[in-house]
């Protein structure tokens, strides 16, 4: 039951994107005809075509063109009591469904990517943290998670919540890593790749 669970689902995107995407309701065809970057534009596509595959898969409801879905603070997606978290990088797209307020973030693991730098900039108020290039990652996905819960650019991971709150995963020893947060605990987490 997807009230005692949370729902994650991940998908690698593997075509270009669709030329035909006039079956998209049209806020969300405004928010993709905007998008002037191409991988940008193909990671919001299979965003929403992947919500509608969990939501058809969890609910039996189709969403495509339906405008019942609302945008929580540019952060969440809400439909009745359910919330959905969604994120993307590169060729990869994640969704989580909960009862619950919930956040996801996704990113490919790149020591390149995740120098000391940015490490200083979101360990500040950790200062028992060691820095390598994973605790930067891990410690970066925590943060994005927590604010897309949270609905708020004001609120960071490193002094509000502590790590019981926010679940890190590698996915089958990739380099995908996936934090996801709730506000409910001891809820059961299920990953559909």
């Amino acid at each position: 039951m997807i009230n005692k669970t949370v729902k994650v689902y991940v998908y690698r995107i593997r075509h270009d994107y669709l030329s035909s995407i006039n079956w998209f309701n049209k806020y969300r065809l405004r928010q993709i005809d905007q998008c002037l970057n191409n991988a940008i534009r193909q990671q919001k596509i299979y965003s929403w075509l992947l919500l509608n595959y969990a939501v058809q898969k969890e609910f039996k409801y189709d969403i495509v063109k339906q405008k019942k879905f609302k945008l929580i603070n540019n952060c969440f997606w809400k439909y009745k009591n359910y919330f959905f978290s969604i994120t993307h990088r590169d060729e990869y797209v994640a969704i989580a469904i909960s009862m619950h307020k919930i956040g996801v973030d996704l990113e490919l693991f790149n020591k390149k990517l995740f120098k000391k730098n940015i490490w200083n900039r979101i360990a500040s108020e950790n200062k028992n943290l060691k820095y390598s290039p994973l605790s930067c990652l891990i410690l970066w996905i925590k943060n994005e998670a927590f604010f897309k819960q949270a609905s708020s650019k004001y609120i960071a991971w490193s002094n509000k919540k502590n790590d019981e709150e926010v679940t890190v995963v590698n996915i089958k020893s990739t380099k995908i890593w996936l934090a996801i947060t709730c506000n409910k605990k001891n809820l059961k987490l299920v990953i559909d790749i």
